[in-house]
């Protein structure tokens, strides 16, 4: 999720720079932060029965309208990345930094650092 965010163009960023990255870890909101500050409710998942995960979005898509009894319709990709694995922009110390950081939401959503 880092390594997408750093490359948004809402970041305006081009090129790799990992002094920038580290900056961009340490200021970024977690997923928790993000809905507290759109919703402003202390829990903001208390209300939430299914989660999608983004980088799975077409399988979880699949097994929410299951779920519902609907029919699924296949997902189109935009935009898709053509930049390395995510472990490639990561060493040990911006992996700890992204771990301490965003603790909860590697709890919350059983997130693992896959090596490549």
């Amino acid at each position: 999720r880092m390594v997408s965010y750093y490359f948004t163009p809402t970041q305006s960023v081009r090129e790799w720079d990992r002094k920038e990255f580290r900056k961009i870890i340490s200021k970024a909101l977690s997923v928790a932060d993000y809905l507290r500050l759109d919703r402003g409710e202390d829990d903001p998942f208390s209300n939430v029965d299914h989660i999608m995960r983004f980088e799975n979005l077409a399988e979880d898509f699949s097994a929410l309208c299951a779920t519902m009894g609907l029919w699924a319709v296949p997902l189109p990709q935009y935009n898709r990345s053509t930049r390395e694995h995510y472990s490639k922009y990561y060493d040990d110390e911006l992996r700890e930094l992204v771990r301490k950081r965003f603790a909860s939401e590697i709890e919350r959503f059983g997130y693992t650092f896959d090596r490549q």
